[in-house]
């Protein structure tokens, strides 16, 4: 959990036992719930084997519920959702979240500087499970974040997948669980963007 006593290696990648796993953030998006911005989640996550194969993200204030279960596909407060659709990128709203330290937060500038005059508009949202979770609803189209900890992204990566989106690394390379850098979208917009951002992952 975001409380526990654990620290990441070197490179910022989390070692991800085999063994069934559990991933809570009691809070994500912290910094707006302590200032009363309305944009905030619980977020738990199950791991198996290092890869996240059950996810629930609860946004209290909306009273809204999205949750998979690996092989079950996505489910929403009060239907079950439907699998995503590709749209190209000029169409897209494309979310982000800043890392605290200074080099993840200079890549995503990068990142952002090459996407934000392609795309339809920008939005920074402070809560990744969130961003994630409306990746997975069609309301953010992409989401992208350098800096993330397994307990961010459990529930959001296993969601994803069930409704017919992908996670890759910025690079362009194989995401998995542990992996601090994300870009999350339906796999058309992500091959579209592929090029545009690839090497621009922090070192």
């Amino acid at each position: 959990a975001e409380e526990s006593a654990v620290a990441p290696a070197d490179d910022r990648s989390w070692d991800i036992s085999n063994n069934p796993t559990w991933f809570i953030a009691p809070i994500d998006g912290t910094t707006n719930f302590a200032h009363g911005l309305p944009i905030f989640c619980v977020s738990i996550g199950i791991a198996y084997e290092g890869r996240a194969v059950v996810g629930a993200i609860y946004s209290p204030l909306q009273d809204e519920h999205v949750s998979a279960a690996e092989g079950q596909g996505g489910h929403r407060t009060p239907q079950r959702r439907r699998p995503l659709t590709g749209l190209p990128l000029a169409d897209a709203i494309v979310g982000m979240d800043w890392a605290q330290a200074p080099q993840p937060r200079f890549s995503v500038r990068q990142i952002i500087g090459l996407l934000a005059p392609r795309c339809r508009t920008t939005r920074v949202l402070g809560s990744a499970a969130l961003g994630l979770a409306y990746v997975a609803l069609g309301r953010v189209h992409l989401y992208t974040n350098v800096g993330l900890k397994p307990w961010d992204i459990a529930a959001g990566a296993v969601i994803l997948r069930e409704v017919g989106a992908d996670i890759q690394q910025p690079d362009g390379s194989r995401w998995q669980l542990g992996e601090p850098a994300v870009i999350a979208a339906h796999p058309a917009l992500l091959a579209e963007v592929a090029g545009l951002v690839r090497g621009q992952a922090a070192d």
